[in-house]
């Protein structure tokens, strides 16, 4: 079980964050404060949704490479 005030910090910590460096920085001090097995399923989680926003992009539009065809 968390400290209080560990759970203070991190609810501080709840806010947007301006920018990418400071988006990073708080997550993976956000995911520190995490066990082994809260850090596990976070991570299956995010494989879930990468899944799911791939299958409902257009299989049509080649992100790796999206002007191939422009000539």
């Amino acid at each position: 079980m968390k400290h209080a005030s560990e759970k203070g910090a991190l609810l501080k910590e709840r806010r947007w964050e301006r920018g990418w460096e400071e988006h990073e920085s708080l997550q993976r001090r956000r995911l520190s404060h995490l066990s082994l097995s809260e850090k596990l399923r976070w991570l299956e989680q995010a494989q879930r949704m990468v899944c799911s926003l791939k299958a409902s992009r257009p299989a049509s539009v080649d992100h790796r490479n999206p002007h191939k065809d422009e000539v």
